[in-house]
């Protein structure tokens, strides 16, 4: 048997680095069995199932946990004792992420505070997941702090954002998925003073607010973090003219180069905007700020260009080798000069926003799309918008027929120029 006898086999399942991703692959029940089989596959199957624990399975190391009078939140239901503290200082520092389920008592945290046996009773803790704002988890070592809608409330956000501020400078990741959006939310106002104070911020992963474009241009180049970004969605209440819209691309375009998808939109449509040369100039300029954004999927813009539409002969401006998905409020008319200087490679889907206009000419808008878009990608729109069903149905139809018809009378010329030269 030689070198793979008997005697290699336990050393190579005594690898350290071999054993841990044996365990990661594993479910808890089975880690627990390999956690009694010998000391070292005990050490890294513990490790592996107390990584990333939930409150209700760490807190209950200390004691049975039992609900309130009101059946809302948990508190632990007897006092805890050394005994108590030795079986949860065994596992303590095999915890990297902790991530809350549910609302605790104020006393769960209170009695931790007075019987912990150091001040970072999870000396590897780097991750919280939609935690209560509480300082007992204010530690330097922790990188990421995540919220979600589902589980944390604006107060409790805008709690743990002043904690941040004043003592967690040294965060490198912030996700806030709610409430960001809410025109002049104080989740909002604290999210950005907070950020101002993060200076070792790497990333961040969203950032959906509701502000003007003006003020979103001295915030972007300013917050830390923005570099990494990759959703990112502004939402003015003013209106907007075409410089602030370039603008403001120009300044994502510089400092959010690694944007997925991108929103910018205006509460109302605008009233003042007519067409003018300067007009037809910024919108060619789309195109080429957009071509910063490599990493680019997902383009909305609402309520841009002329009173609010985008016509439809100017679509291929906002063609994109990487864009997959694409809304916008679409003026339907089309012109004679209509031309088309690009296409869409990789367009899954075209949605026609709630203002754009009734398609009158189906046929001819059809014919158009079909120049620019590829054969698989969804043509939409907004159910209350004004375009007619039945007309989106006949574009619907003829675009993929069209494509194909190119795509073969392409193919049949090509070949009779092949068969002429020969």
């Amino acid at each position: 048997m030689n070198s793979f006898g008997v005697e290699a086999v336990p050393r190579v399942l005594c690898i350290p680095e071999l054993l841990r991703r044996v365990f990661e692959l594993s479910t808890d029940q089975s880690n627990a069995v390999h956690a009694a089989i010998c000391k070292t596959w005990s050490e890294e199957a513990t490790r592996v199932i107390w990584r990333d624990v939930s409150t209700d399975r760490l807190f209950s190391l200390l004691a049975p946990l039992r609900s309130g009078e009101m059946l809302e939140d948990l508190s632990f239901a007897r006092e805890i004792d050394e005994d108590d503290w030795d079986r949860f200082d065994r596992y303590s520092h095999k915890v990297r992420s902790l991530r809350f389920t549910r609302e605790y008592n104020p006393s769960v945290f209170k009695e931790i505070a007075l019987g912990r046996r150091r001040l970072d009773f999870l000396p590897n803790l780097v991750a919280l997941y939609n935690a209560q704002p509480t300082l007992l988890f204010t530690y330097s070592t922790i990188k990421h702090l995540i919220f979600t809608e589902d589980m944390s409330s604006a107060h409790e956000i805008i709690a743990w954002l002043g904690i941040i501020e004043r003592r967690m400078c040294h965060i490198e990741r912030l996700h806030i998925e709610p409430y960001l959006h809410e025109p002049l939310s104080d989740v909002q106002a604290a999210f950005t003073s907070a950020l101002k104070r993060m200076k070792r911020l790497k990333e961040l992963d969203e950032f959906d607010v509701h502000i003007n474009f003006g003020t979103a241009m001295v915030y972007i180049p300013t917050l830390n973090g923005f570099r990494m970004l990759r959703v990112l969605k502004i939402t003015s209440g003013e209106e907007e003219s075409f410089e602030n819209y370039i603008t403001l691309l120009d300044v994502i375009s510089l400092h959010c180069p690694r944007l997925k998808i991108l929103k910018l939109a205006m509460d109302d449509p605008p009233v003042t905007r007519v067409i003018t040369e300067r007009t037809t100039k910024y919108i060619c300029r789309v195109r080429h700020l957009l071509c910063s954004l490599q990493h680019l999927e997902s383009l909305t813009f609402r309520n841009f260009g002329v009173q609010g539409l985008v016509p439809l002969r100017d679509l291929p401006h906002f063609a994109h080798s990487t864009l997959t998905v694409l809304h916008l409020d679409i003026d339907s008319g089309l012109t004679s000069d209509d031309v088309v200087p690009c296409d869409f490679p990789r367009l899954r889907k075209l949605h026609f926003g709630p203002t754009s206009t009734p398609i009158s000419q189906p046929t001819e808008v059809a014919s158009f799309l079909s120049r620019i878009l590829p054969s698989n990608c969804e043509i939409s729109s907004e159910p209350d918008s004004r375009i007619d069903c039945e007309s989106l149905k006949q574009v619907r139809t003829w675009v993929p027929i069209l494509i194909k018809a190119r795509t073969e009378g392409r193919a049949t010329g090509a070949e009779l120029i092949k068969e002429e030269s020969v």
